[in-house]
């Protein structure tokens, strides 16, 4: 005992000093990469989050008593991370600027984060390179493969350095999946992964309202909560957190998730995006229906529609549904109609391998014909034609099925009395949110933010999921879980 105490403690004080090394050796790196008129008072921020980051895992994981256990820790709170970067710091940029070179410190300050968790992933696989073996395997290759596809198209991407840096993100997010995947061996490890994404996703929710009560500016904007982040964008975020709440409570037992639910709720309508409301409202009814749990289904959409009248009536909400109501572009479904009209012909021109990955972010800039500028397609189908082409979506809808897949069979599975098939069906429920809120926005397919990255954790639930159905009812060709050698 003594012996593996010290092995313990050795692998501690190498791992610690290894993070130490590599916070240092991203400060030097993040000083080279970024313009010298960015650094100044405002990048203290980023190296307060990169202390703060290292601190979280050196605590999180220095309670834990094996190194297995550790490992498992630190995946998850960098999945936490992943998840939750986007709203470390303020950045503000459209298009033009972005199109230019013009960045904000706080678009630098967020690739930075990325890069001190990569650095975070290289120490852990130098440790435990074995979840390298599974990358190609099932349905995560079809996650690395779209990974490659995405990161190679950037070459011919009109701007090749912003396409790469987001290409590094989605990299490094089915690399920690990956991570994930491989210790999650039981429902209390699939338990603590759900608990870090939906720690992520509420960061991402609750985060952007509350700075807002300390900016300079009004809270709401045209009529909807939005000075910190898109409206729409932030309704997304929402629904999402809604949704994963009420598909979680099965498998974590927790009374925040409660609190969750009904923040999500009021979130969403104070952003006002519509789509994302219509497409929440629909998934919490799937996923009662599919339960068969019709009271709680009306229920459920008496709290939406309740919660939601309250806050639409309270804040000036009201006002930006009557000038919407009023212009007319209910007909042209906000402008999305005429942008798809423009972007067709676009995507017909490289129809096989598209323009780059995340190129879509110019398209206003470099077509012109849209004077409301969209950073996006508004459309995830037509995101990753526009992107990565038919190749692109191909590999797509092999993600999106596998998903489903995994799924509905793990939904059929597991027993009424098991608590997997309520997050089975939750994942459904999460995953149908997302596909429908992608018809009118780019909640998939285009650049790794929040949502498409919880889209992509499904991979991870579905498979795990079916990996954990007792031996005497799974299927000869389920693929045995990949053992962490201690």
């Amino acid at each position: 005992m003594g012996l593996a105490t010290a092995g313990r403690s050795y692998w501690s004080i190498v791992a610690g000093a290894a993070l130490a090394l590599a916070l240092f050796a991203a400060a030097a790196l993040f000083t080279t990469v970024v313009p010298a008129s960015l650094l100044t008072w405002e990048t203290v921020p980023f190296a307060l989050a990169g202390n703060a980051i290292f601190l979280l895992l050196a605590i999180y994981t220095g309670r834990s008593a094996t190194r297995v256990q550790q490992e498992k820790r630190l995946a998850f709170v960098v999945w936490f991370l992943l998840i939750s970067s986007e709203e470390f710091f303020v950045r503000r940029n459209d298009i033009e600027d972005t199109f230019s070179g013009n960045m904000a410190t706080g678009a630098f300050a967020e690739a930075g984060v990325w890069v001190l968790l990569f650095l975070v992933l290289v120490v852990f696989t130098a440790r435990n390179h074995l979840y390298l073996r599974r990358l190609f395997a099932g349905p995560y290759k079809w996650l690395a493969l779209f990974g490659l596809l995405c990161v190679s198209s950037c070459v011919y991407s009109p701007k090749p350095a912003f396409s790469l840096a987001w290409g590094f993100k989605l990299c490094i997010v089915i690399l920690v999946l990956q991570v994930c995947a491989s210790h999650i061996q039981n429902e209390e490890d699939l338990a603590g992964f759900l608990k870090a994404t939906v720690c992520g996703i509420a960061f991402l929710a609750i985060v952007p309202p509350v700075r807002a009560l300390f900016l300079d500016v009004p809270m709401f904007q045209d009529g909807r909560l939005g000075n910190s982040m898109s409206p729409t964008g932030m309704s997304e975020v929402a629904g999402a957190l809604l949704v994963i709440s009420l598909a979680c409570r099965s498998i974590i037992r927790a009374r925040s998730l409660s609190f969750l639910a009904i923040a999500a709720v009021v979130i969403m309508f104070m952003a006002g995006g519509k789509a994302a409301i219509l497409s929440t409202t629909l998934s919490v009814m799937l996923f009662f229906l599919a339960r068969r749990k019709v009271g709680s289904a009306a229920l459920g959409l008496a709290v939406i529609v309740v919660v939601g009248a309250i806050v639409v009536m309270a804040t000036p909400v009201s006002s930006y549904l009557e000038n919407y109501a009023d212009s007319g572009q209910a007909t042209t479904l906000s402008g999305r109609m005429g942008l798809w009209e423009i972007a067709l012909p676009a995507v017909l021109n490289r129809p096989l391998l598209g323009n780059g990955y995340a190129t879509s972010r110019f398209f206003s800039v470099q077509v012109g014909g849209i004077p409301w500028g969209p950073g996006h397609m508004h459309n995830g189908f037509l995101e990753v034609l526009y992107n990565n082409g038919a190749i692109g979506l191909a590999l797509l809808l092999l993600i999106q099925a596998a998903i489903v897949i995994g799924l509905v069979k793990a939904m059929f599975r597991f027993g009424p009395t098991s608590p997997l098939q309520p997050l089975a069906v939750g994942g459904i429920a999460l995953f149908a949110n997302t596909l429908i809120d992608g018809m009118f926005n780019a909640s998939f397919g285009g650049r790794a933010t929040g949502i498409f990255v919880v889209m992509l954790s499904l991979v991870v639930i579905s498979e795990r999921m079916l990996a954990l159905v007792p031996k005497q009812v799974a299927e000869p060709d389920i693929q045995p879980s990949l053992r962490i050698a201690s």
